[in-house]
């Protein structure tokens, strides 16, 4: 059978480009929805009919990050923050420019500009804290929410080591030694038990499976593809 889809796309190219796509159901359409980044605008796909459900509306500049939850699409660019909630017209638009990447956290959105931590409000933009972080000693490079730690982030470097932070407070709460390698993805682990269990991806193709309360790792595992550039649990 023949895939349907790109059909609605006039050439191959204009699909995707090098930010990795995002996936978000919708119990209301009972459909997983792909989104996917193209120069200036977002793209979403159904994954059950294979076609393009909707194109967003043209950024300032060419879109630099993208994440979801199942409420919102967020995306940012040079210039700001977009907050979308059907991927056409943004709902929200924030002005804080040079963010790299983005994590929904609750009633708000955590964001590194720079090499600033920033948590704002959703809908008011209101920014709750702004840490700066010295680039050349921790550089942020990836960023993720323990599921079990209340106001918590986890925080992954170019340098190496990992940051528990508390963003109520402000604090740091812990650091990781690492293991000597950059840091490229982080994902907590999905089931129910432990939920102290973070997959950590690493530049040189190791995937260290680690305990974040005990500071232990418990599994190493290598691939030979070249850089860990995504991680999920089944």
């Amino acid at each position: 059978m023949e895939s349907r889809i790109f059909r609605a796309q006039r050439s191959l190219g204009y699909v995707c480009n090098d930010i990795p796509l995002q996936t978000r159901y919708i119990g209301k359409h009972r459909d997983t929805f792909i989104i996917t980044v193209v120069g200036r605008r977002f793209y979403t796909y159904s994954a059950t009919k294979l076609h393009l459900y909707s194109i967003s509306e043209f950024h300032p500049s060419d879109i630099k990050c993208l994440s979801v939850d199942n409420k919102y699409v967020y995306t940012a660019c040079r210039e700001d923050v977009r907050i979308f909630r059907r991927g056409v017209e943004a709902d929200f638009v924030h002005p804080i420019a040079n963010v790299r990447l983005l994590m929904p956290f609750g009633s708000h959105v955590v964001a590194v500009a720079g090499n600033d931590l920033i948590v704002f409000e959703l809908e008011s933009g209101e920014r709750h804290l702004e840490i700066p972080i010295s680039e050349a000693s921790f550089k942020i490079s990836c960023i993720t929410h323990p599921v079990s730690y209340m106001n918590k982030i986890l925080l992954g470097s170019e340098q190496g080591p990992l940051h528990l932070w508390n963003i109520n407070d402000g604090q740091k709460k812990y650091e990781f030694a690492g293991w000597r390698q950059s840091v490229t993805c982080l994902q907590q682990h999905t089931g129910i038990s432990p939920l102290d269990i973070v997959a950590i991806g690493l530049i040189n193709g190791d995937i260290m499976i680690h305990n974040i309360k005990t500071d232990q790792t418990l599994q190493r595992f290598h691939q030979d593809w070249g850089t860990v550039t995504g991680i999920t649990f089944r």
